[in-house]
């Protein structure tokens, strides 16, 4: 404590000390000491440390914020004061609630906060929509619904929570990790004000274009806390949902489609060359470089597909971890791809990473494999190009049961080839006897 409190400033502010990884800023890219402050206060408030010192630090970093509040307009940083100056009882949180309210966004019986900048997703030609809203919006909604909970406001406490659960992916998050974190937080602090044992209650599920499909949940207070799933069968029409009883629950469909083409993204720009590559081994060089705003991009994610077959080899992926040329700060690698985080990307030039991949298996007819980077926070933000190797593995290599494709020959590599080269053979031979007679 004594650590965090030594950088307090002699206005009450706690300023950035150098360079603050994105990585540990969330949604919030401003450097304002307001937003830091706001930050540390909530965090001394929660440690229940009643010393003298820290008494002494809360109440001078209240006072900055109250001296800072008339002028806020960022409603990232207003929200977090919201939330300080609520957990700190102070008078000032009517004054910053008030204020928010102003900015909020009434939609279907719901509450919730934009970033200024962020704008509706509408005005993107092509966003998934499990990518909506943006990091920061999900981070300033939270906070806010966390503000209200402290004071036990049920009536603007509920919209705000209804919309926080509407926005969750279909594996119960949001974009990126800490808007998951703040965003769970405030729904698991809001759940106790609104619940209920007495819980019983179905949900009828229906297909329009399937009469057959009937699926039905029981949610009592037996298994309230249960997740239930059910996979819906591939058709078209309208799903028809119907609840009856008593008690509050979430339902949620999750949809997956693919697009044909994925429009550009102004955000990034993504380039791959294969260099080096055969049959059993792939190397190629990837290229990424930031075109948004600013000058450098926030925490940036790579994800590099492997081709069929093929795998990154540990000690490679030890190499690209120990340069620190490459500002790779960790490398993941789930399935057939690598996933590499950059805390930034830059603007002015290329940041270039060599990945190299060896067979595990063949596989024949390998298609183009995508290569993909965005920002980790605003996902929306990202490129997508694909690349292909110099690879010709045959589908007879793989099946020589297959239709069309003849047995493979005793210490023959590829049956196709043996087929070609017997035939040169038989060439050469009547050469021979042509010449000899």
């Amino acid at each position: 404590m004594r650590s965090i409190l030594s950088t307090q400033q002699n206005d009450g502010s706690f300023a950035e000390s150098g360079h603050v990884s994105s990585y540990l800023q969330g949604g919030l890219k401003s450097s304002s000491p307001e937003a830091l402050t706001a930050y540390v206060l909530v965090s001394l408030l929660e440690s229940g440390d009643q010393s003298d010192g820290v008494k002494r630090g809360i109440s001078q970093a209240v006072q900055f914020l109250k001296g800072k509040l008339r002028g806020m307009s960022d409603t990232y940083t207003l929200a977090l004061v919201a939330y300080a100056f609520e957990v700190a009882a102070d008078p000032a949180k009517e004054t910053a609630l008030t204020e928010l309210m102003k900015k909020a966004i009434r939609e279907d019986g719901t509450l919730h906060w934009e970033e200024a900048s962020s704008g509706k997703t509408e005005s993107s030609p092509w966003l998934r929509p499990y990518y909506r809203p943006r990091s920061a919006d999900i981070e300033i909604t939270s906070y806010i619904l966390l503000a209200y909970t402290h004071r036990k406001d049920l009536q603007i406490g509920l919209p705000i929570a209804q919309w926080l659960a509407q926005q969750r992916n279909s594996i119960g998050g949001y974009s990126s990790t800490q808007d998951t974190v703040i965003g769970l937080q405030a729904l698991s602090e809001f759940a106790p004000l609104v619940f209920s044992s007495d819980v019983s209650f179905t949900v009828n599920v229906k297909l329009s274009t399937e009469v057959s499909y009937d699926k039905t949940f029981q949610v009592t207070k037996d298994n309230l806390v249960v997740l239930q799933e059910e996979e819906l069968p591939t058709v078209a029409g309208k799903v028809v949902i119907s609840a009856q009883g008593k008690g509050i629950g979430v339902l949620q469909i999750g949809v997956t489609y693919n697009v044909k083409t994925a429009p550009t993204d102004n955000a990034f720009e993504v380039v791959v060359k294969v260099g080096s590559s055969d049959n059993n081994k792939v190397e190629a060089r990837s290229c990424v470089k930031y075109t948004g705003d600013g000058d450098n991009s926030g925490m940036a994610i790579l994800e590099f597909g492997l081709p069929s077959g093929f795998s990154l080899d540990q000690e490679d992926v030890n190499k690209l971890l120990s340069d620190v040329g490459n500002k790779i700060q960790r490398i993941e690698t789930p399935g057939r791809k690598a996933v590499l985080y950059f805390d930034e990307v830059p603007k002015s030039n290329e940041l270039c990473v060599d990945i190299k991949s060896v067979r595990t298996h063949a596989v024949g007819k390998a298609q183009p494999i995508p290569v993909v980077v965005y920002d980790y926070y605003k996902p929306e933000k990202r490129a997508t190009t694909m690349y292909a190797t110099q690879d010709d593995v045959s589908l007879c290599d793989v099946c020589t049961d297959c239709a069309n494709c003849v047995p493979r020959t005793r210490g023959s590599g590829h049956a196709t080839r043996a087929v070609s080269f017997s035939h040169v053979l038989v060439l050469i031979f009547t050469l021979l006897l042509y010449h000899i007679y």
